[in-house]
């Protein structure tokens, strides 16, 4: 019976120890958190972001992008009859003669910077 009761009186001695290294453990912290940093050097640390060139290309695309829809959604459009009366000029073949494509060509060369695509 001696034997269980040493064994028993021993746990309450550990768990003292236990509770001892808490203590320090908490101590060294507030050491720590006075001072500043674990070693007694006043060094400040600098936080860096490297960005990739192909994450930079990502984000110039996307602003490109973005530039692109507000251009798209401010754009006049034309009215619901001048897009009717163009459909009936194509159904009837009026843009496949000799004379407009020659103007429509004449057109898109004057163009400003059209050449310089």
């Amino acid at each position: 019976m001696t034997g269980i009761k040493n064994v028993i009186s021993a746990a309450p001695d550990q768990n003292k120890i236990n509770k001892q290294n808490e203590v320090k453990k908490a101590d060294n912290l507030q050491k720590t958190t006075k001072s500043g940093t674990a070693s007694s050097s006043s060094s400040v640390q600098n936080d860096q972001v490297n960005i990739s060139s192909a994450a930079q290309e990502l984000l110039t695309k996307k602003t490109e992008a973005a530039k692109f829809v507000a251009d798209v959604k401010s754009a006049k459009t034309l009215p619901e009859k001048e897009l009717l009366e163009i459909k009936l000029k194509i159904q009837d073949k009026n843009y496949f003669s000799e004379e407009m494509i020659d103007a429509i060509a004449d057109k898109l060369m004057n163009l400003p910077n059209y050449f310089n695509k």
